[in-house]
């Protein structure tokens, strides 16, 4: 059920037509990238971030327990997670 969601979401065939389709950008993405996603998001659903973070070849993914402000709702979580990628990237900052 979650794979046909998916497509139906990607393509924007289903009530989410309004959803831009990132495919093809997502795709030309070269820079180091974080995709951060709620995990209980039903507006960018973590498995359509999932979708979009696959196709970039940079990409690493964090899953923060909140839906889709974050940003409010867990910003320390939010943080955290913004930190480690950075650091990860540059470890010497």
């Amino acid at each position: 059920m979650r794979d046909c969601e998916a497509k139906r979401n990607m393509t924007n065939t289903g009530p989410e037509k309004h959803r831009p389709d990132l495919r093809e950008q997502a795709k030309k993405i070269k820079a180091p990238t974080l995709s951060i996603t709620g995990k209980y998001d039903q507006i960018a659903p973590p498995f359509y971030t999932q979708e979009l973070a696959d196709l970039i070849a940079t990409a690493k993914r964090a899953e923060i327990p909140s839906r889709h402000l974050s940003f409010l709702e867990k910003p320390v979580d939010l943080a955290s997670a913004m930190l480690t990628f950075l650091l990860e990237k540059h470890p010497n900052s």
